[in-house]
């Protein structure tokens, strides 16, 4: 899981920037979307008909918390099934160059896990600079608070 906060620059409704959140999810192909109070839960993924580069595609799922007080929105988001459906499309790709010819004496080998450690943090790390600007986006397009 990964946690995160982004601040919020300007006076804004709760229920309205939880309402704008929502929307710009749903705008991206999330799935499953809870609104509870000022909290919202979804589901993404890269098990939906949406592009290799849609926002959520490193994510299986997230939870956002508006803390209007604070001044911030929270976000956790769980990248569990990138690393699991990753794993076995790495080894069979490890697989298909046995059957081409690669020795198994070759580097590729001692060094597939640090190249599939490698390939998955950095998916995970581009993903998370992703999905911090598209709250941003988000946020800057949320309604002002009344007052």
């Amino acid at each position: 899981m990964i946690t995160g906060k982004v601040t919020l620059d300007r006076s804004l409704d709760p229920s309205a920037l939880i309402a704008q959140f929502a929307d710009c999810l749903r705008e991206v192909g999330a799935k499953e979307i809870c609104t509870t109070g000022n909290r919202i839960a979804f589901v993404g993924g890269m098990f939906r008909f949406v592009t290799n580069w849609n926002v959520l595609v490193p994510f299986g799922s997230g939870d956002l918390t508006v803390d209007c007080e604070r001044g911030e929105v929270c976000y956790l988001l769980s990248y569990r099934q990138l690393v699991i459906s990753s794993a076995p499309m790495f080894a069979a790709g490890l697989i298909a160059l046995v059957l081409i010819g690669l020795p198994l004496s070759s580097w590729l080998f001692p060094a597939s896990p640090f190249i599939y450690l490698f390939g998955v943090a950095s998916s995970v790390g581009v993903g998370v600079l992703r999905f911090r600007h598209f709250l941003r986006r988000a946020i800057a397009t949320a309604p002002e608070a009344a007052g």
